[in-house]
């Protein structure tokens, strides 16, 4: 356990918060192809975007502040 104000307290955080978009982009593309309905069907599809955009942005983040 790394005591609080520590370097990899970031880290850590930008993982759980990697690990949860993760999960949400996971249930939209369960989600996606059992929808018939077109106006859900672009909502989620901006959503599933967008969730992607978060894992790219988390994952680049989550390598700069691992720490050294």
């Amino acid at each position: 356990m790394t005591a609080a104000g520590t370097p990899s307290e970031p880290n850590l955080s930008i993982n759980r918060a990697l690990m949860e978009v993760k999960h949400a982009l996971a249930t939209i593309n369960a989600i996606l192809p059992r929808s018939r309905d077109l106006g859900v069907n672009f909502a989620l599809i901006e959503t599933q975007t967008s969730l992607q955009e978060a894992v790219e942005s988390l994952s680049i983040a989550e390598q700069l502040s691992k720490p050294k």
